[in-house]
């Protein structure tokens, strides 16, 4: 009797992460013969309710590694996205086993943002790893933010406009020994940096419930002789989905003030946001154009969809490797406005209605407008989008995953060897990979000492990562980071003499102690 291949499948798996559903309506597939029968355990990185499962399941540990464990599988996949409280202990799990990375974000900036300033509370391991990574524009940028000062804040870089130049993607992409990715987009991305196979695949699109062949039938026959037009927008409700835009879209247009109706559902996730859009909409005069309806379960947002006209998805900055709610919205059979941008920009020009952001309100508004005139047009955008999802089912994503993982199985487990310390304890080098790893891990190498820094150097005392920085770096970074002065220019005279790596190690040693403690306190 054959023993069917054991694979371990590390997710979220609850109504708090898209990446919950995506993984609920994969895991029945494993165990069918198409591609060869998995036999699958599923571990959970809880947060909040979980849904009933239907392969073996334990949660994920929040102390401790569970790298022993994940060891004795034949591959073992890692779910990563940017949320903090849906992937640490995943991530965590990953750098003890270096597995299959499937990347469910192009930015993981987010998450490195919650352990810096909300776990470890320490604004210059921050510094670090926006230097290390990115070099004095990253750092500089951080700097000109106000974040790492007690000067006044005046962005996030993670949920500013140029997230997408720091993604910080490479420090958890590089812990894997290979990567699946979502969208051409991400693989062009990841590829720059990730020394190791990559397989692009299709999001599922049958993750959501969706209207069924004859309810979207149904539906275009009355969308083409009604007055009203019903726009909707749904997900996690933060700054990124642009909703104010939207408002004020309709706010803005006579047209869309008569005939147009917007329903925005969703999670609501940034509370401070929510209360501006609810703001806006009062001050507008939209009380009887805007609903909202937050924390919908999965039937109501069923019924949303059977209601829609048109649905909005504009992202901006867009940190998605792939958009669950972009397909959910095409599995509808109903248009999408969106713009034209990251993993966006893929979907075919027949199948959605993509700007250019630089249009600003018009181009929205001109959008909006356009599809409220033209039902006729409706009807052909949301045809031609039903039909581009053809074949990308959760059955066809687990078949090819699982060849992908037969093919590249022998160059996985070699790579898991490097993770682990070699014979009498001693941790391998790069004399003892094999000249194909060499590449990948000198990434790996570096990827893990950037989170050993993070947490077992949150004072930044040890001088050595600073031996290949600017001195204005230096400067602004002991002056205005660690000992928090207004101008960092009286420290001028004693760094610019330090030109040689000597010097710079005696005073870096004496200095940054006593720095980090005034950090501390």
């Amino acid at each position: 009797m054959t023993v069917a291949p054991r694979i371990a499948w590390l997710s979220p798996y609850g109504s708090r992460s898209d990446i919950g559903a995506f993984t609920r309506c994969l895991l029945p597939h494993f165990a069918a013969d198409a591609g060869g029968a998995l036999d699958c355990d599923l571990f959970v990185n809880a947060y909040g309710d979980t849904y009933d499962s239907p392969v073996p399941a334990m949660e994920i540990p929040a102390a401790g590694s569970i790298g022993e464990i994940l060891s004795r599988y034949d591959s073992v996949f890692f779910n990563l996205g940017n949320n903090a409280q849906n992937h640490t202990h995943i991530i965590n799990a990953l750098r003890s086993v270096a597995g299959i990375a499937v990347l469910h974000d192009f930015s993981y900036h987010h998450f490195f943002a919650h352990k810096c300033f909300e776990e470890l509370r320490s604004p210059p391991v921050y510094a670090r790893l926006l230097r290390d990574y990115y070099g004095s524009v990253g750092f500089n940028m951080a700097l000109r933010s106000g974040i790492i000062t007690r000067e006044a804040t005046l962005y996030a870089p993670w949920d500013g406009e140029n997230v997408a130049q720091y993604p910080l993607t490479q420090p958890v992409s590089a812990l894997a020994a290979a990567v699946v990715v979502h969208s051409k987009f991400m693989e062009e991305h990841v590829a720059k940096t990730f020394q190791g196979p990559i397989l692009r695949l299709f999001l599922p699109s049958d993750q959501k419930k969706a209207p069924s062949p004859d309810e979207i039938l149904q539906w275009g026959n009355e969308t083409a002789s009604r007055e009203r037009c019903q726009f909707t927008t749904f997900g996690h409700i933060s700054r990124a989905k642009c909703l104010d835009v939207i408002v004020q879209a309709i706010g803005s247009s006579p047209l869309l003030r008569s005939r147009g109706q917007l329903t925005i559902a969703g999670n609501a996730s940034d509370k401070e946001y929510v209360r501006e859009i609810e703001a806006l909409a009062t001050k507008l005069g939209l009380i009887k154009q805007v609903t909202f309806e937050y924390n919908v379960t999965d039937e109501r947002l069923l019924a949303i969809k059977n209601e829609t006209d048109v649905f909005l998805n504009l992202r901006y900055p867009n940190t998605e490797g792939a958009s669950g709610s972009l397909i959910e919205m095409m599995n509808a059979g109903k248009p999408i406005i969106a713009y034209r941008s990251g993993c966006y920009a893929e979907v075919p020009e027949n199948a959605a209605l993509l700007l250019d952001r630089r249009e600003g309100l018009d181009g929205v508004v001109a959008a909006m407008e356009s599809l409220v005139s033209a039902p006729e047009r409706r009807i052909a955008i949301g045809k031609a989008a039903k039909a581009d999802l053809a074949g990308r089912d959760s059955a066809s994503y687990v078949r090819t995953l699982k060849e992908f993982a037969a093919d590249i199985r022998p160059q996985s487990r070699r790579r898991a060897h490097y993770v682990v310390p070699a014979r009498d304890g001693l941790q391998w080098t790069s004399r003892d990979v094999l000249d194909e790893d060499r590449l990948w891990f000198e990434e790996l190498t570096r990827a893990r000492r950037t989170f050993q820094l993070l947490e077992r150097d949150r004072y930044v005392q040890s001088p050595d990562a600073f031996l290949n920085w600017s001195i204005d770096d230096l400067t602004n970074f002991v002056g205005r980071v660690l000992l928090h002065a207004d101008r960092p220019s009286g420290f001028g005279p004693i760094t610019c003499e330090l030109r040689t790596e000597a010097w710079q190690v005696v005073v870096l040693r004496a200095c940054f102690p006593i720095a980090a403690l005034s950090s501390a306190l």
